[in-house]
C-alpha cells in the first residue's frame, strides 16, 4: 500500500510508475559497473583482478593489478601479525605462564615466490575471463593436497603426518608437576554452572526491562499520534529500569567466580594461610559491576531508541515499532548477556588466582 500525503494542492505526493530506459539501457550498466568497482576498492581489492573488458591492453592491466593484489595480501598478513603479537599473544603468555615466561610472538615468511608466480597466474587467468591454464593434479599438489594416482596410490604430502588419536594420546606432552595441581574438571564445572546461572537470572532481568521499556514507547507514541505526529523526542525520554537488579547480579557472579579462584590457587599452591582481598580488588569488583551495568543500560537504550526511528523513518505502526523494539531486545539478550557471562567469570576466576599469586611472590 502506497501512503497518502497530500501536497498544497490536495494531491498525493506518492505514486508509482513504470520504469523505461529508452533505449539507454548502456547507462544503466555502466553505473553498475561503476558501483561495483567501488565495492573492489573499498575491499583494497583492484577491480581488474576480478572483472574485465574487451578494451586494448586489458590482459597487462589485469597483470598489474594481481601484482597490487598479492602485495595487499602480505600488508594484511603483516597488519594481523602485528596485532596479534601486540594484544594477544602477551596477555595469552602472561595468563598461563606468569611474569617470568619468555616472550612469544608469531612469525611468518610471507608468500613465497613460487607461491606468489602461482597465484598470479590464477588471478591473471579469471581477470582475462579465459579457462584456467593450471593443471588440477598440479595445483592440488601445489596446495599440498595429497592427489591420486593409481589405485591404493597416493601423492605424498609435503605436510607433517597427523598421528591418529591413539598414537596422539601416545605422544601427548606429559602434565608438568604443577599442571597436575590443577583441578581442570572441577574449575570447568563451576565456570559453566556460574556463567548458566547468571545467564538464567540476567535474562529474566532483561526481559522485565524489554516489557518495561515497550510500555514506556507504547505511551510517547500514542501520545504523539494524538497530536497529529510521533514525536521521536518523547521516546528518547525513556528510562532502563531495573538496573539495579542487573547490578546485583554482575556483582555476585564476579565476587563468587573472584573467591573460586582464590580458593583453587591456594590449594594448588598448598596454602594454609589465609590472604585477605584488599580493598583494592574489592573496589574493582564493585566499579566493574556498576560500569557494566551502566553500558548494559546504554545499549539496551540504543536498541530502542534506534528500533523507533528506523519504524518511523519506514513509516511503520506503533504495533510493527513495538514488535521490533522486541525482537532486537532478545537478539541483544541471548548474545551479548550469554558473552558477558562468560567473560566475566573467567576474568573474575584469573584475578582471584593471580592475587594469590602476587601475595607468594
Amino acid at each position: 500500500t502506497l501512503p497518502y500525503q497530500a501536497d498544497e494542492k490536495g494531491n498525493n505526493m506518492w505514486n508509482l510508475e513504470y520504469l523505461t530506459d529508452d533505449k539507454r539501457g548502456e547507462m544503466f550498466l555502466k553505473y553498475i559497473e561503476h558501483l561495483n568497482a567501488m565495492k573492489l576498492r573499498a575491499l583494497f581489492v583492484p577491480e581488474r583482478v576480478v572483472t574485465q573488458d574487451v578494451g586494448v591492453g586489458s590482459y597487462g592491466m589485469a597483470k598489474q593489478h594481481a601484482e597490487i593484489f598479492i602485495d595487499n595480501l602480505e600488508g594484511l598478513i603483516s597488519d594481523l601479525l602485528d596485532h596479534f603479537n601486540k594484544y594477544i599473544v602477551p596477555q595469552l603468555v602472561l595468563y598461563n605462564f606468569g611474569e617470568s615466561a619468555p616472550p612469544a610472538y608469531i612469525r611468518t615468511e610471507g608468500l613465497r615466490a613460487k607461491d606468489k608466480e602461482f597465484l598470479m597466474k590464477v588471478v591473471e587467468a579469471v581477470a582475462k575471463s579465459e579457462v584456467l591454464p593450471v593443471d588440477l593434479v598440479k595445483t592440488l599438489e601445489q596446495l599440498d593436497i595429497p592427489v591420486k594416482k593409481e589405485e591404493g596410490e597416493t601423492t605424498p604430502s609435503k605436510r607433517p603426518k597427523i598421528p591418529e588419536p591413539e598414537e596422539a594420546e601416545l605422544e601427548r606432552k606429559e602434565r608438568t608437576e604443577y599442571e597436575k595441581r590443577v583441578d581442570f574438571e572441577g574449575i570447568k564445572a563451576k565456570l559453566d554452572k556460574a556463567e548458566g546461572e547468571f545467564y538464567r537470572k540476567a535474562s529474566a532481568v532483561v526481559t522485565t526491562q524489554a516489557e518495561d521499556l515497550i510500555n514506556q514507547v507504547k505511551k510517547a507514541l500514542q501520545e504523539g499520534t494524538g497530536k497529529g505526529y510521533r514525536d521521536i523526542g518523547a521516546v528518547r525520554k525513556v528510562k532502563v529500569r531495573y538496573q539495579g537488579d542487573y547490578k546485583k547480579l554482575l556483582k555476585e557472579l564476579i565476587k563468587d567466580m573472584y573467591e573460586f579462584g582464590k580458593t583453587t590457587a591456594k590449594n594448588e599452591l598448598d596454602v594454609k594461610e589465609e590472604i585477605k582481598t584488599p580493598a583494592s580488588e574489592t573496589q574493582w569488583i564493585l566499579g566493574r559491576a556498576e560500569m557494566l551495568a551502566d553500558k548494559h543500560a546504554t545499549e539496551l537504550k540504543y536498541i530502542t531508541t534506534l528500533a523507533v526511528l528506523n519504524g518511523l523513518k519506514s513509516n511503520k505502526t506503533n504495533e510493527d515499532i513495538l514488535f521490533d523494539i522486541r525482537k532486537k531486545i532478545e537478539a541483544f539478550r541471548n548474545k551479548n548477556v550469554k558473552t558477558m557471562a562468560s567473560t566475566e567469570a573467567m576474568t573474575a576466576l584469573n584475578s582471584g588466582r593471580a592475587l594469590i599469586a602476587k601475595a607468594l611472590a
